[in-house]
């Protein structure tokens, strides 16, 4: 989606991915443009919202999706669904007369000269090396993003947009819902109702499913909204054969075998097939891959292998959406560890009291209370990520937030750790990723669920545990492990040396991180990785750590700043080792 305006005027164009021009006129509509899985009445619907200054999410709820559209006054209004989980970005001219909205950020980069500069942010790129980046800003200077559940208002000569929330923190219902309400029921009711509408939207029916509590639970809701004649393909990563992958810590290598049981619970509605690097692409290969449609660095390009081939297998398939679980964590399987001290700053004692009951079966009520209660009164801090092993210098002072109320609605809606390249409309086309867990009426039920109640029952993760029974087998539902995923990615950078020395060269010699890079240390922790035995691998998240450096220093020299970016291709890579 672009809007290219020249000086006092926007126009919108059609633009770059997955957009189709409105075509009704109406008296208030100059022209408009959308992305989504919805009808030409459905977007002009929204539109007619827009220009009134209404919220646009009411007229179509639980739908990704995302509208721009030029008022009949020359005013321009930009807005996306919570579902559309990259958001929208934009660039504004200095002195307002132009303005570059986009579905991806490079499409804003591409956009006429007259709308500014074409560099890049290296604060948001220092800010990506340590996996924490501002929500609001982009890979490029001048860039930013249009988080879902805001609208954009611009008119020529405004040096910038003005950005509302239809959907804050602040607009989220009070927690008011225990499960004396019958909770349980109405938290299936409307899951279902959510993943049978997007079902209805696509001709195909394809999703990601691991051995994972949110992807099998949004698996079976897929199943069970197949109707007669169709059916549902779930595909899962898996390790090569030859890499010898093992267990570490309490991840697994492997969830295939476990994913394959959700197909034996519903065999005539679901197929799930392996994802396997047999032709070994170098997760730098990937990551750049993945870049070039996205405009984005990529976080972990060790999953940027599966990831593509995920792409690749929803785009033969014919699917225009392809069903993915990656906000489940917020809206369905959360511990709320911040109930204490809320319920304590609040002064509901007798809900603070009653924490003590989601203890495990065996202990004691004082060891409950210590863990339930009194551990989560000291505020859990969260880095994004450490020095430790992180190549780079310099303190991580200040990079450390707590988990409390606010934190998690903030993250409800998007407005935390929001890394959008494997969200992208570019990175996936033509297909857009649906995530049931990110509808609005999950946000808003999730918001109005007592945090109490989150907690209720035997071990961690209780209440999504609950909700599976009866859905997904039990091997799954009550597994306490994770899926490691892309746990061969070693393997494959072993075999491919020369590959990976061009990548450390790129960032050795890299001017983005501004003198804070340990070179020595990067290359002594190489030369000490591959000195291991065969069957011997160097620390995962180390590893991670550095092919995500590597993959951002290739990011910035690729970039030019006098030649726009590529078009994304419209055909992401082919799945590798897709049965």
């Amino acid at each position: 989606m672009r809007v290219d305006a020249p000086p006092e005027r926007a126009l919108l164009g059609h633009g770059v991915q997955n957009l189709r021009m409105i075509g009704e006129a109406a008296d208030a509509i100059a022209s408009g443009a959308w992305s989504g899985p919805l009808t030409n009445g459905e977007a002009l619907d929204i539109a007619r919202a827009l220009v009134d200054e209404r919220d646009p999410d009411t007229v179509v709820r639980d739908l990704p999706w995302a509208v721009a559209v030029e008022r009949a006054d020359g005013r321009v209004f930009a807005s996306c669904s919570t579902m559309f989980l990259a958001g929208l970005f934009y660039r504004c001219a200095p002195g307002g007369d132009a303005l570059a909205l986009a579905t991806d950020p490079a499409a804003a980069v591409r956009a006429p000269s007259g709308t500014g500069r074409r560099q890049l942010n290296p604060a948001f790129l220092r800010g990506f090396a340590r996996a924490r980046s501002a929500t609001s800003e982009t890979p490029y200077d001048q860039v930013h993003r249009l988080a879902p559940g805001q609208t954009l208002s611009w008119a020529p000569r405004e040096s910038s947009p003005s950005i509302t929330e239809w959907l804050g923190a602040e607009a989220l219902p009070t927690p008011c819902l225990d499960d004396a309400s019958g909770l349980i029921e109405r938290y299936l009711r409307t899951f279902d109702t959510v993943v049978a509408e997007l079902a209805r939207r696509t001709p195909h029916l394809v999703a990601t499913v691991s051995g994972g509590l949110d992807s099998t639970f949004m698996a079976a809701a897929l199943a069970r909204a197949v109707t007669p004649g169709r059916r549902a393909y779930g595909y899962c990563h898996t390790p090569l054969r030859h890499a010898h992958a093992l267990p570490r810590g309490r991840f697994d290598p492997d969830d295939f075998p476990l994913a394959q049981l959700m197909a034996s619970r519903y065999p005539a509605q679901l197929r799930i097939a392996p994802l396997r690097n047999d032709a070994e692409v170098h997760p730098l290969d990937a990551a750049a891959a993945m870049s070039a449609r996205s405009g984005f660095p990529v976080l972990s390009p060790g999953n940027a292998v599966w990831l593509n081939a995920f792409a690749g297998v929803t785009n033969a398939h014919g699917a225009t959406l392809r069903f993915h679980a990656g906000t489940g964590n917020a809206s369905y399987s959360y511990d709320h560890r911040y109930a204490a001290g809320w319920y304590l700053r609040r002064g509901q004692l007798g809900k603070l009291a009653s924490l003590h009951r989601g203890r495990e079966r065996g202990t004691s009520t004082v060891r409950a209370l210590r863990h339930r209660v009194a551990a989560p009164l000291r505020p859990r801090r969260r880095a994004a990520e450490t020095t430790e092993r992180g190549f780079l210098r310099g303190s991580e002072a200040g990079l450390r937030e707590y988990e409390d109320r606010q934190w998690y609605l903030d993250w409800l809606i998007g407005r935390r750790g929001s890394f959008a390249s494997a969200f992208n409309p570019a990175e996936s086309y033509p297909a857009l990723v649906a995530d049931p867990f990110a509808a609005r009426s999950m946000i808003e039920l999730a918001a109005a669920i007592e945090p109490r109640v989150w907690q209720e029952g035997h071990g961690s993760r209780s209440f999504a545990r609950r909700l599976a029974q009866g859905r997904v087998p039990d091997p799954i539902r009550l597994r306490e492990r994770r899926g490691g995923q892309a746990m061969d990615t070693w393997y494959v950078v072993r075999r491919q040396p020369a590959r990976m020395v061009r990548g450390l060269e790129i960032l050795a010699s890299s001017g983005i991180f501004a003198g804070e890079l340990d070179a020595d240390g990067v290359f002594a922790w190489w030369r000490a990785a591959c000195d291991l035995g065969p069957h011997e691998a160097p620390d995962q998240a180390a590893l991670k750590r550095l092919l995500r450096l590597v993959a951002l220093a290739e990011f910035a020299e690729s970039f030019s700043p006098t030649v726009p970016c590529p078009e994304p291709s419209a055909s992401p890579d082919q799945a590798q080792g897709a049965a």
